[in-house]
């Protein structure tokens, strides 16, 4: 994430204003917690679940239900009312886009 130019940031110490382009590392979700929120300029706008080698399934069902719900417990996040509509999985060798 960081080589493609994001600034990663924990949950615990999420600043979505720290840069344009913000991945969110494991912030939950009324879905779960996702492995990456993305946010280009304060608004979400993609989800990228992160699977070991070759273990690909089930992981756009997993950023579909991360997406319908917007992270909980985080104030001045303003998230849309809709889903996200960039939904990535990824195997570090394979990236699916949804």
């Amino acid at each position: 994430m960081r080589a493609a130019g994001w600034r990663v940031q924990s949950a615990d110490a999420l600043d979505i204003s720290a840069a344009r382009g913000v991945a969110a590392a494991e912030l939950p979700t009324g879905g779960g917690f996702a492995d990456y929120v993305l946010y280009v300029d304060r608004e979400r706008v993609g989800i990228v679940e992160a699977k070991p080698h070759g273990a690909l399934s089930g992981a756009e069902q997993q950023t579909l239900s991360y997406a319908r719900a917007p992270p909980s417990g985080f104030s001045g996040v303003a998230d849309r009312a809709e889903p996200v509509r960039f939904l990535f999985q990824s195997n570090g060798y394979k990236t699916y886009f949804t």
